[in-house]
């Protein structure tokens, strides 16, 4: 009844199926290349599945420290102060494919020590300009005041060679 039921091209496909099992039972030379070819296939697949997997954490963790910085800075627009944001490197199980060299250990906790060095860098930075500015402001007054001093000096002289 099964065979009636397919189509010509799925009856062909099942005879070939079949007709190549039949060989693999025959001969186990071909037993052993199928084998080998399977664990090749189910290897990859392996490999697919863990980088899939390893993607999507990443993702997540990606998307998760956005949702902190983010957080924080609405924070600090609005005044309040918490605590900056803290980001783990993801955690694997060591089954990926990628080399434990090309795995930077300070790729996940960089950001959150920078942060405080920029804060105290900005204010360091302020304050060094704020003390330029201050000296500035000293020499133009200064440099006015001579040469108000030297034009009192000047119309003095000329007052008194002029009397």
């Amino acid at each position: 009844d099964k065979r009636e039921q397919l189509t010509k091209k799925q009856l062909k496909d099942q005879e070939a199926k079949e007709k190549l099992e039949n060989a693999i039972d025959e001969n186990p030379a071909m037993a052993d290349r199928q084998k080998a070819l399977d664990d090749k296939k189910a290897a990859r697949a392996k490999l697919i599945e863990d980088r899939r997997l390893e993607q999507e954490a990443k993702k997540k963790e990606y998307e998760d420290r956005r949702k902190a910085l983010a957080a924080e800075r609405d924070a600090k627009k609005n005044g309040t102060v918490s605590e900056p944001a803290k980001t783990e490197p993801a955690k694997t199980d060591g089954t990926t494919a990628k080399p434990a060299a090309a795995v930077t250990p300070t790729e996940g906790t960089a950001p959150a020590q920078p942060t405080v060095n920029k804060a105290e860098e900005r204010q360091k930075l302020y304050e060094q300009r704020k003390k330029e500015l201050e000296d500035r402001r000293k020499k133009i007054l200064e440099e006015r005041e001579a040469a108000k001093k030297a034009k009192e000096a000047e119309t003095q002289k000329t007052n008194t060679t002029n009397n």
